[in-house]
């Protein structure tokens, strides 16, 4: 009898799982997709608590912004291991994960989207920074890891640029090696945005500069 009950509510378990109807066309492709598709998402709440910290950050002490931008940079470091995930699924130094040619231009074009909207996340956690270097507090507070606060964020940014570094090194990587088959066409656009993804590191690299300069 109470094999004849467990066996039931294994059956009822199994009717109530998460079956989707597209499961049986579900392949690599549709979820690296989706994974591509989350890590937007997540850009999109980054980007609200951005607004939200330049929207109070005058509000706050120095010692609250450093606990703010503490948290912020948290979330950007976790999002450069993700874009590094995503990136680590299309291929490596060597080769693609993924053979068609179509598919090739789609995953790298949202790799350069991926990477765009990290360097315009890096631009705000940079004009935060600048923006409150001076404050009293925040040049006396001390850091998450107990040091000085602005040490602390002059470590961490600059380790930042370097994470951004290596994914764009991954995005070299990806477009040399694309089929032949890619479209002229495709190819310049991929181009174009690793012209325009490599300009805006520079900005960030002078960016970093002129926190390293500021004498408060």
């Amino acid at each position: 009898m109470i094999l004849a009950v467990i066996a039931t509510m294994g059956m009822m378990g199994a009717n109530a799982s998460y079956c989707p109807a597209g499961l049986a066309t579900y392949d690599k492709v549709n979820a690296t997709e989706s994974f591509e598709d989350l890590l937007k998402n997540q850009t999109v709440l980054l980007q609200d608590f951005e607004d939200f910290l330049k929207d109070s950050r005058f509000n706050f002490t120095g010692t609250e912004n450093v606990t703010f931008l503490a948290s912020f940079e948290e979330l950007l470091r976790n999002q450069t291991i993700l874009h590094e995930s995503f990136s680590d699924l299309l291929g490596n130094e060597t080769q693609w994960d993924f053979s068609d040619p179509d598919d090739q231009v789609m995953f790298l074009t949202s790799f350069g989207e991926l990477l765009m909207n990290e360097t315009t996340l890096f631009e705000s956690f940079e004009g935060l920074l600048i923006d409150t270097w001076c404050d009293v507090d925040f040049k006396s507070a001390t850091g998450p890891c107990g040091y000085n606060a602005q040490w602390e964020f002059k470590y961490s940014y600059e380790d930042l640029l370097k994470r951004q570094v290596n994914l764009l090194k991954d995005y070299v990587y990806l477009l040399d090696n694309m089929d032949s088959a890619v479209a002229s066409a495709d190819r310049q656009d991929l181009l174009s945005t690793l012209e325009t993804l490599l300009k805006e590191q520079s900005n960030r690299l002078s960016g970093f500069e002129t926190i390293l300069k500021i004498n408060c």
